[in-house]
Formats: structure tokens, C-alpha cells, sequence
């Protein structure tokens, strides 16, 4: 229903078989996920990120774009009209904080808001440092993200000897995948691999 009303030319259905048959072909899957879409509100954003992690999707990557209104764009008439209106700062922060604890580990957070010029912006957040915004409000409450970016080790030296071996089994449409990491015991990601096992055609 978002898609159609916001004029996408696909469905979801289209999305799940497209993700299969480029994790099939060796293909890394990264997603751009758009909150805040004409017809969308928190509630419903929050329940379709909970699909794109348990309805066939499993991006490896995911980018976090919420909805930042251009002149040019088609739903800038739609806000003119009051028909449309975008979530406050406050609004997208409480709203990504809720999601974000629920990425599985096997996928990376790229981005949590797109780079646009503030004066190009009409409507919709122009907060640059969102995702700090988001990680300030996690700790607040006391969670954290699990995504590889946030778990990520980078550059502080670790004992290869206290390395755990997890190896993370998750099933998207039409594959079996394997998360292979090393982490450390206080669950800092060292290193990973992945393995992708797709089923046979029918």
C-alpha cells in the first residue's frame, strides 16, 4: 500500500524475488529503507522493518534514508496541500531507537540519514548527526545496536587467543545463509565471512 500510494512501480513482492536472485548470483544485498513515506506513520514504520528481517529480506547492508522533502519532488505538493506531513527530529529519533536494537547482527547500518544540502531541504529532518542523535538516546535508555558497524572492533588490537567462534544461521528467501565471526567476550566484532547457500531452482 506505501509503495503504490508513493508511486514506486513495484511491490514487495517484486523487492523478495529480486534480493533472491541476487544473493543467488553472489551478490552483496543492500537495502534503502525510507521512513516516514506519504501514508506511512511510526507504528506502521515499525512494523515493516520488523519484515524486512523475518519476510525474506536480510539485507547484508542497510541504508536508513528517512523521507527529506525536495521542491522537485512529487510529495511537495502533496505537503503544500496538508496532506503529507513529516515526522519532527524528536519524532524520527525515538523512532530509529526503537528499531535499531533489533538489526540482527549479520547486517551493517551504512547510513542513518541521507547527505542533502539543509537549504534543500523544505520539510523533514535536516539534522546531519542523526545517527549520534540516535546512539546518544540508545544509551540513554540503556541498549545498544548490534549491526557490524556498531560492533565493529576497527582499529584497537585484540588477543586472537580469547576470539569466540559464532557461526549465525538466518534463512532469507530461498537461501541459507551463515554469519561466521569472531568476537570478542565483550562482544566487539573482530572479523567475518559470509556463507551463502541458495536452494536449487525448482
Amino acid at each position: 500500500r506505501i509503495l503504490k500510494l508513493n508511486c514506486r512501480g513495484h511491490g514487495v513482492e517484486e523487492t523478495r524475488n529480486a534480493c533472491a536472485l541476487l544473493r543467488a548470483a553472489g551478490f552483496k544485498i543492500v537495502l534503502h529503507w525510507m521512513p516516514n513515506l506519504m501514508g506511512a506513520d511510526p507504528e506502521s514504520d515499525r512494523e515493516d522493518f520488523s519484515k524486512m528481517w523475518d519476510g525474506g529480506f536480510c539485507p547484508d547492508e542497510l541504508k536508513i534514508y528517512p523521507t527529506q522533502l525536495l521542491q522537485e519532488a512529487p510529495l511537495y505538493r502533496f505537503w503544500q496541500a496538508g496532506k503529507y506531513q513529516p515526522y519532527t527530529t524528536q519524532q524520527l529519533i525515538d523512532l530509529l531507537a526503537d528499531i535499531k536494537p533489533t538489526i540482527p547482527i549479520y547486517s551493517r547500518v551504512n547510513r542513518v540519514i541521507r547527505d542533502i544540502p539543509a537549504s534543500y531541504i523544505q520539510a523533514g529532518s535536516q539534522r546531519s548527526s542523526l545517527r549520534q542523535d540516535v546512539k546518544l538516546e540508545l544509551e540513554r535508555r540503556g541498549q545498544r545496536c548490534r549491526c557490524i558497524r556498531c560492533r565493529e572492533i576497527r582499529g584497537k588490537s585484540v588477543d586472537a587467543a580469547q576470539l569466540l567462534l559464532d557461526d549465525f544461521v538466518y534463512h532469507p528467501a530461498d537461501a541459507e545463509e551463515h554469519f561466521i565471526s569472531y568476537s570478542t567476550s565483550d562482544d566487539r566484532l573482530a572479523g567475518y565471512l559470509r556463507l551463502s547457500l541458495p536452494k536449487a531452482a525448482p
